[in-house]
């Protein structure tokens, strides 16, 4: 008896996503065919204050009032498949990511659409640039913008990239960036606070009343304190009868710590906070250590700006490669033994910071596109903040041992 073998292999192929990074030289994703090459301006920038104040804003949001007729509309700034659709409920609306390649596994994200199946697109179906994908979400207490990002298909709450640093025309230089745009007052603010863990300040902090109840006076500083500044800037030009976005935070801080002396300045440390050139993740505990819970407006009658915490960073020193692993609980311990880490001193002579005079210099620096090969030059804003120390006043600076009978002196000591 014969017996027949039948022997069948299948071959199954399978579609393997590639990492990709984004294409320098995009359009603007909002407005007309005509004008997705010029820049537009923002309502929020990349790292910006973001669900009240514990997240970061991992994208840029373009409003709807960059041009009167067409500012609502929705284009695609690179070919390519529409990787996945879904919806984010009220009033957030819709979300379509456009994959370059139906084997890639990063795209360009469009958030906060009206409903693209409504313009009947699916996933897996074909779209080229310029083409409209959708119109903003319309929702009653929701500014109508997009939000734009590039996200890996698998972590949707991730931007990988600033996408400000691939698109054109590029948004740099002070035709673009404004800090403190007329005829918006107060320029910047600031304020010193006792030292609280960032989850606290939910707590210690229920009203601006509490916040103002607390500030400790930039004459008469001392323990462990917390620095917090505030300053406008201004993406584009956004001026409506409506409304004037301000509130973009910059993207990179840092601050000096100076101590004046009568042979000059002496600068006792440099700061550096964050580099918003990073991903960011919508979900970072870091958010709330970088930004304080309330805005200028809330404190001091300015504008929208929000306050960020500078002395919550470490010790890490330069730009590069930065972005906001430096963002840690920390504070200025003012009556610090220099002799002994984390330890405090009540004797003046072991103070690493004596009391007196000091000087507190904050800069800030606007995007600036790190991708050309020739960047223009970036827009700042630095201001000079005076404050003084006094942890050890009144405090024993000169000792004189003598023979009351003779007036001789046998020991003289002065500190100085």
């Amino acid at each position: 008896m014969k017996c027949t073998v039948l022997l069948v292999v299948l071959f199954i192929t399978s579609s393997v996503s590639i990492a990709n990074d984004p294409t320098y030289g995009i359009p603007w994703p909002v407005g007309s065919l005509e004008l997705m090459d010029e820049a537009k301006p923002l309502m929020n920038g990349y790292g910006d204050r973001n669900n009240g104040w514990n997240k970061f804003h991992t994208g840029i949001d373009i409003d709807d009032c960059t041009e009167p007729d067409s500012g609502s509309k929705v284009r695609c700034v690179e070919g390519g498949v529409i990787g996945d659709i879904w919806s984010q409920g009220s009033p957030s609306g819709w979300s379509i990511l456009v994959l370059p390649t139906p084997e890639s596994q990063c795209g360009w994200c469009y958030t906060h659409l009206a409903d693209p199946y409504a313009q009947q697109w699916y996933i897996g179906k074909p779209v080229s640039e310029g083409q409209f994908i959708d119109s903003m979400n319309i929702s009653s207490g929701w500014d109508e913008h997009l939000h734009f990002s590039w996200i890996d298909k698998d972590e949707v709450g991730t931007c990988l990239v600033n996408p400000l640093d691939f698109l054109v025309d590029e948004p740099e230089g002070n035709d673009y960036w404004h800090f403190v745009p007329e005829p918006l007052t107060p320029e910047f603010k600031h304020m010193f606070l006792p030292e609280y863990w960032a989850y606290e300040w939910p707590t210690q902090y229920p009203n601006t009343d509490a916040v103002e109840a607390d500030i400790i006076p930039a004459n008469d500083l001392s323990g462990d304190v917390d620095f917090f500044f505030g300053v406008t800037l201004q993406a584009g030009d956004i001026n409506t009868d409506e409304k004037i976005y301000v509130d973009c935070v910059p993207e990179r801080v840092y601050w000096e710590l100076i101590r004046e002396t009568e042979s000059g300045l002496d600068v006792l440390s440099t700061n550096y906070v964050v580099n918003f050139d990073c991903a960011l993740t919508n979900d970072d505990e870091t958010a709330k250590m970088f930004t304080f819970n309330w805005l200028m407006f809330n404190l001091f009658g300015g504008n929208k700006a929000g306050f960020m915490c500078l002395t919550n960073c470490g010790d890490t020193q330069g730009w590069e490669n930065l972005g906001i692993d430096n963002i840690e609980e920390n504070y200025w311990r003012t009556d610090k033994n220099y002799a002994y880490l984390n330890e405090v001193t009540i004797n003046p002579i072991l103070a690493e910071y004596p009391d007196g005079s000091y000087r507190i210099d904050v800069t800030c620096y606007a995007h600036a596109n790190d991708v050309l090969p020739n960047p223009v030059p970036e827009v700042q804003f630095a201001q000079s903040i005076a404050c003084e120390l006094h942890n050890f006043a009144p405090a024993l600076r000169e000792v004189f041992i003598l023979d009351l009978e003779t007036d001789q002196t046998y020991y003289h000591a002065e500190w100085v």
